[in-house]
């Protein structure tokens, strides 16, 4: 199955370590993030990994071990992106 990211970081190794997805989305909450990864990783569109970011303009939602479950899982970070 081809996977598409918009963004990926691999090791020096090769391996897959990051995908980041970025979509303009505003006034998004961490429920939809996370049904936003389960949709992305149950529909083939990105590959599973260790961590995945998604970017949206306000906020950046990463997950550590991501590639664990399709369930829907909230972010373990949330990070605002506006300059304040």
């Amino acid at each position: 199955m081809i996977h598409y990211a918009d963004l990926a970081v691999y090791t020096p190794d090769g391996e897959l370590l990051l995908v980041v997805e970025v979509k303009n989305k505003r006034n998004a909450s961490p429920e939809w993030a996370a049904q936003m990864r389960r949709n992305l990783l149950v529909h083939g569109m990105i590959p599973a990994t260790l961590y995945f970011l998604l970017a949206l303009p306000e906020y950046f939602f990463l997950w550590k071990g991501a590639h664990q479950s399709i369930d829907v899982i909230p972010p373990d970070y949330m990070i605002e992106t506006a300059l304040t």
